[in-house]
């Protein structure tokens, strides 16, 4: 509770690695992470190579809010 209370900033470039993320046949999937910092604007890097060997690349930003849970 200490940390996530914290003032300090999280500077880690990689936040969350799952090399066994399944994509479901609609195409999408759901990643749930601890994300560090609050009130900023996040980079999001998704990078993969499918069954058949294709590499897949995606990147997408999203925002950090204080969550009231």
């Amino acid at each position: 509770e200490e940390k996530r209370k914290s003032q300090i900033p999280d500077l880690r470039k990689t936040i969350h690695w799952d090399p066994d993320l399944q994509i479901g046949e609609d195409g999408n999937a759901t990643v749930v992470f601890y994300n560090g910092d609050r009130y900023t604007r996040v980079k999001c890097i998704l990078e993969g190579i499918t069954y058949e060997g294709v590499p897949v690349y995606k990147v997408f930003h999203y925002n950090v809010s204080l969550s009231r849970d």
